[in-house]
């Protein structure tokens, strides 16, 4: 009986470590979820692209890290603004512990 329980345990500790095992080496997500995270800054009004989605687990949780373009004729204020509104919208997703945000001045062409 201890021969089969230990072996049990050893089962169910394998199957818990391989699952988690993304976490623990920091391990990117999905495509599916990068285009989520693109979608989800671009909607933020005010931001004319992104040039950059970075992000990884730290543990079960994510750090994203995206770099969006604002129009260069905005002010610094107008543009953290941005970068902030992105960021509190980024960390809304439950998946996500912290997001960091860039800030890219670009020209705008009409």
């Amino acid at each position: 009986a201890g021969l089969a329980i230990g072996g049990w345990i050893i089962n169910v500790g394998y199957k818990i470590g391989t699952d988690h095992m993304k976490c623990l080496i920091g391990e990117a997500p999905s495509t599916e979820l990068i285009a989520k995270i693109k979608k989800i800054a671009l909607g933020i009004k005010g931001v004319k692209g992104i040039n950059d989605v970075r992000a990884h687990y730290v543990g079960v949780l994510l750090h994203v890290e995206v770099h969006i373009e604002v129009d260069k004729k905005l002010t610094i204020l107008r543009a953290h603004s941005i970068g902030k509104k992105v960021q509190n919208k980024l960390e809304e997703l439950d998946i996500v512990d912290r997001a960091f945000v860039h800030i890219d001045p670009v020209k705008i062409t009409k």
